[in-house]
């Protein structure tokens, strides 16, 4: 595991180099100079469940309602729930998520298209983050409109507080998700 740290990455050859600051996490975790989670890129991150929105805000992290934080997910949004391939490795060999484990929610609008809803547009995108060396807790949650490159994490009570009241492992809703429940993960329920 990489520790998190302020590297500076040299490239050149001979008397010229060029110097850019990088932030390095373990895990895909990048985070900019503000300390917010800069967007990650779920697009080759595996698949662990879905959920359809059964009533209005049902999103896993309510929104805050300022400035450019999302709208609460709402009755008939659906939702992709993935997680870092590296860390999905290591829970289903170890049931332990390793530092630097991050999983998204990709929460859609579903547009009707006759006989079926399809998922057209990325409402908003959610993330948790496990890093016990950044946070205090080990985890922090991350909300972004659809549009958002990057994100301060979200208050305690907004989030955290509900995953260590009824997350089954390390915070986390392992006995919701469907690869877990069917490969023997799930935890508690």
């Amino acid at each position: 595991m990489t520790k998190l740290c302020t590297a500076k990455r040299i490239i050149g050859a001979g008397l010229i180099a060029l110097v850019l600051p990088v932030t390095v996490l373990a895990g895909d975790a990048r985070f900019n100079e503000a300390g917010e989670l800069i967007r990650p890129n779920v697009d080759d991150w595996v698949f662990v469940s879905v959920s359809a929105a059964a009533g209005a805000d049902t999103s896993m992290m309510a929104a805050a309602g300022e400035g450019e934080k999302a709208e609460p997910a709402k009755e008939g949004d659906f939702h992709i729930i993935r997680m870092t391939r590296d860390a999905f490795a290591a829970y289903m060999e170890t049931g332990e998520f390793p530092e630097g484990t991050m999983f998204s929610t990709s929460i859609f609008a579903l547009s009707d298209e006759g006989s079926r809803m399809f998922g057209r547009e990325v409402k908003a995108m959610e993330f948790g983050v496990k890093d016990s060396e950044r946070f205090a807790d080990g985890w922090a949650f991350y909300r972004f409109a659809n549009d958002q490159q990057s994100a301060a994490a979200e208050p305690r009570e907004r989030c955290f507080d509900c995953h260590a009241e009824r997350g089954a492992v390390d915070h986390v809703f392992t006995q919701l998700y469907t690869v877990f429940r069917n490969n023997g993960r799930a935890g508690s329920e």
